[in-house]
This record gives C-alpha cells, sequence and structure tokens, in this order.
C-alpha cells in the first residue's frame, strides 16, 4: 500500500500541472518575500527615492542581463559536457526560474527547482545536484581568484574573512584531487571519463568574468543612489567576490 502511494505521489509529481504549480508558486513566493522587505523598509527607501538616478538603474538592469546570459551558457556547457545535451533556450529557462529560488531564506532550493525543471529532458535528480556543485566549483574558484587579486586589504582587515578563506581554500584543493572527483561521480552514477579539468579551466575564467560583471553591476546600483567614481570599481569587484568566497 505505501509503495503504492509512493509512486501515486511522485507520478503526481512529475505531472506538467505539478511542475507548472510548483513554479508558480515559487516566483510568488519570492515575489512576496520581497515585497515585504520593501514594505517594511519603505520609510528608509522613500528617503533615497529623492535623489535617485534612474539612468544608472537602466545601466544595472542591462549588465545584469549580460551576467544572466553569460551564467546560464555556462551551466548549460556543464550540463552538456556531461552528455545530457539539451536546447539553450531549455537551460536558459532553468537557469532563470531557479536563479529565483536564490532570493528565498535558505541556500539549495534552486538546486530542487532546476531538478524539477529538467524532469521532462530526463535527467535525473542527482545529474543537476552533481552538475550544480561543479558549477559552484567554478563561481568559487573564479571568486577566490579575483578576491586574491582585488581583495586582501579586506581580508586582512577582517579575521573571520582570512579563516573562511583559509577553509574554503583548503575544501577547493580537496575536491580537485582527482580521487575525490572519482568517488563523487561514482556515488552518484556518472561516467568519470566525462570530467575534464580543462573544463573547470574554461569555466573559472568565464566566472571570472562574471565576477567583474557583478562588480560593474553593484558599482551601477550604488551610483542609483548617490555618486561613486568609476576608481572605485576594483574595491566593487574585490568586495563581491569575496562576499562569493566566505557565503
Amino acid at each position: 500500500m505505501e509503495n503504492k502511494a509512493v509512486s501515486i505521489f511522485k507520478k503526481i509529481w512529475r505531472s506538467k500541472t505539478a511542475q507548472r504549480i510548483v513554479s508558480l508558486g515559487s516566483i510568488l513566493l519570492t515575489i512576496s518575500i520581497l515585497g515585504w522587505l520593501i514594505y517594511s523598509q519603505w520609510d528608509v527607501l522613500k528617503e533615497t527615492f529623492n535623489n535617485l538616478r534612474p539612468q544608472y538603474l537602466l545601466l544595472a538592469f542591462v549588465v545584469y542581463s549580460i551576467i544572466l546570459f553569460l551564467t546560464s551558457g555556462i551551466w548549460a556547457q556543464i550540463l552538456n559536457s556531461l552528455g545530457h545535451v539539451s536546447p539553450f533556450r531549455t537551460h536558459f529557462f532553468a537557469f532563470c526560474i531557479s536563479a529565483l529560488g536564490k532570493r528565498l531564506p535558505g541556500t539549495l532550493w534552486y538546486i530542487a527547482w532546476r531538478a524539477n525543471i529538467y524532469q521532462d529532458e530526463n535527467h535525473s535528480t542527482k545529474l543537476i545536484v552533481l552538475t550544480s556543485g561543479i558549477e559552484l566549483l567554478a563561481i568559487v574558484l573564479a571568486a577566490t581568484i579575483i578576491s586574491i587579486a582585488l581583495a586582501i586589504p579586506l581580508i586582512k582587515q577582517f579575521s573571520y574573512s582570512i579563516i573562511g578563506f583559509i577553509i574554503v581554500l583548503l575544501a577547493l584543493v580537496v575536491l580537485m584531487i582527482p580521487k575525490v572527483n572519482k568517488w563523487i561521480f561514482s556515488k552518484l552514477n556518472v561516467d568519470f571519463s566525462k570530467f575534464s579539468y580543462k573544463h573547470i579551466v574554461i569555466w573559472t575564467l568565464q566566472y571570472i568574468a562574471v565576477w567583474i560583471l557583478n562588480g560593474i553591476l553593484l558599482l551601477s546600483i550604488a551610483n542609483v543612489f548617490d555618486y561613486i567614481s568609476i576608481s572605485k570599481l576594483s574595491y566593487f569587484i574585490g568586495s563581491i567576490a569575496l562576499t562569493g568566497v566566505l557565503s
């Protein structure tokens, strides 16, 4: 009886209607949380609206759109490299929808969303988890390189930054060990021969470009409220990359 109930639940969960409900519900939940944050801080926001510079908001929108295309392209490369090829529009849709999950309390909602969206493409949940892990490895590795190049003063300034940075570096070293990779791949039933360190290097270089764009995005958003010189760009890039490493 229990197995039959589980089977029925899985069938319902995998239906397109259930997927649409989950996606729509997730979007509405995200909008609700962001709406509450705006409402609760409205007095503070209202004061800043007097000196808004909307042209920088437009620039931020353009930069973030470029970031979305680049990051979804990297995601598509990672998944396709593991032998599970899908049209780019599928990857782009899954990436953009699941990106909303990163705005919810908690960290890993977006992976569950991705797994749900890719069910029609016959991509297993384990594969999506592995691909998300490889993506995260490239993201953090790129952020670490940027932090070393541009955020050393910030790392020295805060003792917890040094501790956190060392922990992340050690974790990266462990994850890059071939035996560790092979063990992870075997546990997830994915062919280890499809994994290449050359790909990791390429994705890391691409994410370095993404982190630079994130710094430009942050500077653009800051300029919506007050003038900040372009000479501060390296500080913004380094600080957002360091935040990415520690978070």
